[in-house]
């Protein structure tokens, strides 16, 4: 359906305050089908147009664009073939409400210079099809692009859906496949299915986000603090001679293959306030090392620090 989006005849569809945001929008758009008449300057004296274009909205749509040199009438639409037939409508509306002319040997002078619309005087067999063209070509291209963003969409909830079932069965604990199956109304076994890929979505995130930093004390001693945990383990007294270097013990720490533990020596300390010591370095996935300076601009760690992290000099 049409919509009146700046019109000195008619009442605007939109809110006015946006009447030249919209105006705007369709006169950078693309110019897809035109007729207009010349004065005697040779200067467009009244345009009758079709533009493809972006609305301020974000919406692509086809504007149809009567304009006299003191009147307008725009409108649009998201559906080429109506703009395509409101556009040839209004052409030959304007021809019969125009004034018959004649020139000097009594012929009857066209109303147009030029049209793209049959049947009106001053149309050239065939003008219309380019526009026409590029008007299909443009909704294929939308077309194209909102069914990516669909897909993508579609994409995300399936995969927050499968996160979700792997969450919820693991907080239910045993027998959570039965629990969840019930109260979604699937099998145990597509329950299972979908939580089970929710499950390498999270393994995948958990790596891709996966930080640690490394922090010393005035003695040397030596604290791993996993980013989002509030437990930092210390190494253990010499810690750096017995494990790392440290890069190889974080990496082994996101893949699953190692972590501080009491078994190997490590003390956690629960909730432990890491104001008092000095961060020398994390790691993370994304970034790799960052070694910390410190004041003098060399490493912050110490001598214990440097020799975990491997940058002795």
């Amino acid at each position: 359906m049409l919509r009146v989006i700046r019109s000195t005849v008619h009442g605007l569809d939109i809110d006015t305050e946006f009447e030249d945001d919209f105006a705007d929008a369709v006169e950078a758009g693309e110019l897809l089908r035109e007729t207009y008449s010349e004065d005697k300057h040779g200067q467009k004296s009244l345009s009758i147009e079709v533009r493809a274009y972006t609305d301020p909205e974000g919406q692509n749509r086809f504007a149809v664009l009567w304009t006299d040199t003191s009147e307008v009438d725009w409108r649009d639409t998201d559906s080429y073939p109506e703009a395509r037939t409101a556009y040839e409508e209004m052409v030959r509306e304007t021809v019969k409400g125009a004034d018959i002319e004649v020139d000097e040997d009594g012929n009857e002078k066209p109303l147009f210079a030029a049209t793209d619309v049959p049947g009106v005087g001053g149309y050239e067999d065939g003008s219309e099809d380019a526009g026409d063209a590029e008007a299909f070509m443009l909704l294929a291209e939308w077309a194209t692009v909102e069914a990516e963003e669909a897909q993508r969409i579609a994409t995300e909830k399936a995969q927050a859906r499968q996160t979700a079932y792997a969450l919820a069965i693991d907080a239910f604990g045993r027998g959570g496949n039965a629990v969840l199956a019930r109260r979604v109304g699937k099998s145990e076994p597509t329950v299972k299915d979908i939580a089970d890929r929710g499950r390498t979505i999270l393994e995948a995130q958990h790596k891709e986000q996966f930080s640690v930093s490394l922090y010393e004390d005035n003695a040397g001693g030596l604290y791993l603090q996993r980013d989002g945990d509030t437990t930092v383990w210390f190494m253990g007294a010499g810690a750096e001679h017995t494990c790392g270097p440290f890069v190889d013990d974080a990496t082994a720490w996101r893949d699953g293959d190692w972590q501080p533990n009491e078994n190997d020596g490590q003390t956690p300390g629960y909730g432990m306030d890491t104001a008092s010591l000095t961060h020398i370095a994390t790691w993370s996935t994304k970034e790799g090392l960052d070694v910390v300076e410190g004041p003098s601009a060399g490493p912050a760690a110490g001598a214990a620090g440097g020799i975990y992290l491997d940058i002795e000099d």
